[in-house]
């Protein structure tokens, strides 16, 4: 068999297309085709230069979607203009107006098939070989009942990919949500939320949350703290709940919040022992907690390489299904810990940090 030679950037760095070293795992391009199916609004949510793009291109075929480049400065009608206009409508501004007083847009859809021109109004099919025939429709773009009729009307069935989808408006991402209901499929990149809680809050609950928010918004001055929040959301939008690399973020979530102050050794001892010792003066919850840290740790490397339940031993499952149950409560723990002031304020050096989480070590 001839060798095959390859560019290192074909293979490695950040390239434009699927790179050859792509990797499929069952907990992510599985999860994701079967999404597809359900007719839904799809989204994939991550930081810059996560493989979002990626999956995408190694699970669909370019023929299988249309993808839409979005713009902080779009309104609803632009933004549903430019649908069009990659599903292949040409627009053009119309001389008559809406009820609210709004240009209609005419929208011309041309195409051959077999080298016969067809149009959306059916007309009469023309023999001449590669004659396009063209018909407009006169459509309100900012009404969704408008542009779901007219992508029907040309039996437009692939998927709508709208990129930065989080630049919109608020008004013009909420307003897509209607796209679902009537059999448009929609794939905006924005982040998986589960269904809200129906467990009222009470007004102990309600004065504790305002009392967080406040100290929030007043500035939290500790090293990792803004980087531990970023991550600790991304633990609970990026994934599927049960998805076991949301532990690859809680776990840097816990690394900026308790190793802040730069030491590289020893890692795993230090992570543990400072949260016992942070979270409780019980020494049984000590135990748990340094046990929770230390199959977290040595289980981030096997999910990083894909590993799921599934894959492991039995041991190593159980261990995992623990972990995935209590790690988020650690995080959180932390994380409210840390803005009740039992945390690091304001310690600018290294040095500092690290003699402060000594006193911490030594209890």
């Amino acid at each position: 068999m001839p060798e095959i030679e390859h560019r290192a950037g074909d293979v490695f760095g950040i390239p434009r297309d699927l790179p050859l070293n792509y990797v499929s795992r069952k907990a992510v391009d599985n999860r994701f085709i079967e999404s597809l199916t359900q007719d839904k609004h799809l989204v994939i949510y991550g930081s810059s230069k996560q493989g979002k793009t990626c999956l995408r291109k190694h699970c669909l075929e370019e023929s299988d979607y249309i993808t839409v480049h979005c713009s902080n400065k779009w309104s609803l009608a632009e933004l549903h203009s430019n649908i069009l206009k990659r599903a292949g409508y040409d627009i053009a501004l119309s001389s008559k107006q809406t009820v609210g007083g709004r240009k209609k847009v005419k929208a011309t859809f041309g195409a051959k098939l077999f080298g016969v021109g067809i149009g959306t109004e059916g007309e009469k099919e023309s023999n001449q070989s590669g004659e396009t025939t063209t018909a407009e429709l006169e459509l309100d773009v900012e009404d969704v009942n408008d542009v779901i009729a007219s992508l029907k009307k040309i039996k437009f069935d692939k998927f709508i990919v709208l990129e930065d989808f989080h630049y919109l408006p608020t008004l013009v991402g909420t307003s897509l949500w209607s796209f679902q209901d009537l059999g448009a499929a929609f794939m905006p990149r924005r982040g998986f939320f589960g269904t809200p809680s129906e467990q009222p809050l009470n007004d102990v609950d309600v004065q504790g949350l305002l009392k967080l928010m406040a100290r929030y918004t007043s500035g939290v001055n500790i090293r990792g703290f803004g980087i531990a929040i970023r991550r600790f959301r991304d633990a609970h939008e990026r994934y599927w709940p049960g998805d076991p690399e949301a532990l690859l973020d809680i776990c840097i979530a816990l690394e900026a919040l308790f190793l802040g102050d730069q030491d590289t050794k020893e890692l795993r001892h230090r992570l543990l022992l400072r949260v016992a010792r942070l979270l409780s003066r019980q020494r049984t919850i000590r135990q748990e907690l340094s046990k929770n840290i230390k199959y977290l740790y040595d289980l981030r490397s096997r999910i990083a390489h894909g590993d799921t339940a599934e894959t492991m031993k039995s041991g190593d499952a159980r261990k995992l299904e623990r972990v995935m149950t209590q790690a988020p409560l650690i995080l959180r723990m932390t994380l409210l810990a840390f803005l009740n002031s039992a945390g690091p304020e304001g310690i600018p050096s290294n040095d500092k940090l690290a003699g402060w989480w000594s006193e911490i070590e030594l209890g």
